[in-house]
């Protein structure tokens, strides 16, 4: 197959699919052996994203060999001996592209990615300073975690989701707030109806589903207007990222369920108050 196409590679060893949790595909994981000291013939592992981008099967492609002209005419041959499956090397927000790993003696890999199990992690990095002193004396040591610079690539999201959360908690109080006072002054306004209404025999169950009901609606009003809005100011946010979610109705349907609840029972409050005051003292004259 003559076709060009970019594929970004990294040097490592046999213990890379181990080490990261990779998933082999096809074919098979390096071994030492296949470890060579000409620089222009090496046994590789590609993503399922390079067959896909030279549209070839998984079975195909073991035992390919792909070529790359360096500067000075001199041609590099790549033979495929395993697929790999595809996993993200960069933020969520970039599409997954053809990648391979190449092996290399060990004397040829500067960074080494370490996968341990303790949780004791002064006393790890401790010991692994003192080795890498003993084999690499005179080169600085110098580490760092993996799910922390992962986290980092979403440091920005992470502290808008914080802030969107502090605005929203405002927001819920402040509402709740000023559902209460209104509530309070709706059922001072509508003291005497209440008091008749109990006379002939409202129920405070009735009485308190006739103060919250104008509430309630308006609450569920505002839902039906915010959702498109939000729905869409979602889907604008999302479409940064080539891999994403998609928001699903029921989504909507839980945030305003919620929302009525939480007016239902702030408004609640002052109603059944109100329902279960003797109306005598509503009806008495002025």
């Amino acid at each position: 197959m003559n076709s060009a196409t970019v594929i970004r590679f990294a040097f490592t060893d046999e213990h890379f699919v181990n080490t990261l949790k990779v998933k082999l595909l096809a074919g098979r994981n390096f071994t030492p052996q296949d470890t060579s000291s000409d620089f222009s013939k090496a046994k590789v592992l590609v993503n399922q994203t390079v067959l896909k981008t030279m549209n070839i099967s998984q079975e195909e492609a073991i035992g390919m060999v792909l070529r790359s002209d360096r500067e000075g005419g001199e041609q590099i041959q790549y033979t495929i001996i395993g697929v790999f499956q595809d996993i993200n090397f960069e933020r969520m927000s970039e599409e997954i592209k053809p990648y391979m790993v190449r092996i290399a003696s060990p004397q040829d890999l500067p960074q080494v990615i370490a996968d341990v199990t303790t949780q004791d992690y002064p006393a790890f990095v401790q010991k692994a300073q003192k080795i890498w002193t003993e084999l690499f004396p005179g080169a600085p040591f110098e580490y760092l975690f993996l799910d922390q610079e992962v986290a980092q690539l979403y440091q920005a999201e992470q502290t808008f989701s914080d802030i969107i959360g502090t605005f929203t908690l405002v927001a819920i109080f402040i509402s709740c707030l000023g559902l209460f006072g209104l509530s309070v002054f709706a059922a001072e306004q509508r003291m005497k109806e209440i008091g008749i209404r109990k006379v002939l025999g409202a129920s405070v169950g009735s009485l308190t589903g006739l103060l919250a009901k104008d509430f309630v609606i308006l609450v569920v009003l505002s839902i039906c207007i915010a959702s498109p809005i939000a729905w869409y100011l979602m889907n604008l946010w999302l479409k940064d990222f080539a891999y994403r979610i998609q928001i699903e109705w029921w989504i909507f349907v839980l945030a305003g369920g919620i929302a009525v609840m939480v007016a239902f029972l702030t408004v609640s409050f002052q109603s059944v108050r109100s329902a279960l005051a003797n109306p005598v003292n509503a009806l008495r004259s002025e």
